[in-house]
């Protein structure tokens, strides 16, 4: 049983020093066209490909999330509850109308958008809008 001290002395010190883990609790909020995006999902995707992708739900137009510092792009998806559809006729019908319901599109301007996590707790909020035209 000597090892045993040694081992837990270890893991206490890698666990102190973070071994690439969380280390940056993000929060804030999203709106799509100035409304909350009331539920949906935050993604963060590494831009140097070093980590692995993070998430968080978004609820009542807030998210939290244990991030690591760096740079990441974040996307974005959610919208309005919807209630559920009560036949297949009715969610095609829903999903014609997803836009109108508010949903976020992929292509929402402020989606896929860049940011710099630094080390320590910070704020990131999110004000999507429509899309522009789509260019010839």
């Amino acid at each position: 049983m000597p090892r045993l001290p040694s081992l837990l002395g270890a893991l206490a010190f890698f666990a102190a020093i973070g071994c690439g883990g969380p280390s940056a609790p993000v929060t804030g909020s999203v709106t799509y066209e100035g409304n909350p995006v009331e539920e949906g999902a935050i993604t963060f995707l590494p831009t140097d490909g070093k980590e692995a992708s993070r998430g968080a739900m978004i609820k009542g137009g807030r998210y939290a999330a244990d991030m690591v510092p760096g740079k990441w792009t974040v996307q974005i998806s959610g919208g309005r509850k919807l209630a559920a559809p009560a036949s297949s006729e009715d969610a095609y019908k829903k999903g014609q109308l997803a836009d109108k319901a508010g949903m976020v599109p992929p292509n929402a301007l402020g989606n896929g958008g860049a940011i710099e996590i630094k080390p320590g707790p910070q704020t990131f909020d999110f004000a999507l809008t429509k899309p522009g035209p789509k260019k010839s």
